[in-house]
């Protein structure tokens, strides 16, 4: 995962590692929710915590909008109860 992460992203922390991404690549919510067609509101609300685990697609789409590799996105996606890319069947 990035070198901005020092714990690896879990559910119980998953906004916050989703806050932590998008600053350190320096994206506002309306930036990072344009690279990721995704409305800014729901970005906030993710990393507030006020909304549920997010889909495996949107959590790819806002992978992709942050440029993370594919190692770095299955973690994610791993945290928040998906399957991840590499591991998939």
């Amino acid at each position: 995962m990035s070198d901005v992460l020092e714990v690896a992203p879990t559910r119980a922390n998953l906004g916050q590692t989703l806050r932590l991404l998008r600053e350190a690549a320096g994206l506002s919510y309306n930036a990072l929710g344009d690279r990721a067609h995704i409305d800014a509101k729901y970005l906030y609300n993710l990393e507030a915590g006020k909304r549920g685990n997010p889909s495996r697609n949107a959590l790819i789409r806002i992978g992709v909008g942050l440029g993370l590799d594919v190692a770095s996105l299955d973690e994610l996606l791993d945290a928040a109860g998906h399957i991840g890319i590499i591991n998939r069947v």
